[in-house]
């Protein structure tokens, strides 16, 4: 279904764009990337799966094109997991450590977009092409505070051991916000 919703469209590893510095990194596109592997994590998740190696190399992107938006689809299922449902408590304590392993991952997911930003936000700076005044407003940092806030609200979780608890899909209203703000 997807390779042909997604015909005459680019196509590369999010960990590759991320290693050349692509232009098709905007944050426009880095926060799209970020609700389109959530949406799939909590679609996993929902339906007792873990991933198990959320990672840039494992995120396929379609790159934007005149009348399509970004795209990023998540791969690499060699380690995805299916949990057998059940009321034990055994089969809570899977639940809870293997959405610790799916946050874990998107933590270093966040922090691979965070050192991005703080790199585009550095060379922006650099070049004059903004102000250090300016650099507040700048949309890299923007990101770079949003994903950094929901890091620490995961290990708040972590820490209070109520993973169990994490909404990963509240996070999707904030994108979304995020979105709307910088595209106005």
């Amino acid at each position: 279904f997807l390779c042909y919703e997604c015909v005459n469209q680019g196509i590369e590893l999010l960990n590759e764009l991320i290693a050349c510095q692509s232009e098709y990194l905007t944050p426009v596109n880095i926060l799209r990337i970020i609700k389109d592997i959530i949406r799939s994590v909590a679609s996993l998740q929902d339906n007792f799966i873990c991933h198990g190696c959320i990672e840039a190399k494992a995120i396929i992107v379609y790159l934007p094109s005149r009348d399509k938006p970004i795209k990023a689809l998540l791969g690499h299922f060699s380690s995805a997991q299916i949990l057998q449902c059940s009321n034990s408590d055994r089969f809570k304590q899977s639940i809870s450590s293997q959405m610790l392993r799916n946050l874990t991952d998107l933590e270093g997911l966040y922090d691979d977009f965070i050192t991005f930003c703080r790199c585009k936000t550095s060379q922006d700076v650099n070049s004059n092409t903004i102000g250090h005044s300016e650099a507040d407003s700048n949309p890299f940092l923007v990101i770079e505070r949003l994903l950094s806030k929901e890091k620490a609200t995961i290990e708040n979780h972590r820490q209070q051991k109520v993973l169990d608890k994490y909404p990963i899909d509240a996070f999707m209203k904030s994108l979304q916000d995020t979105i709307k703000e910088l595209i106005s």
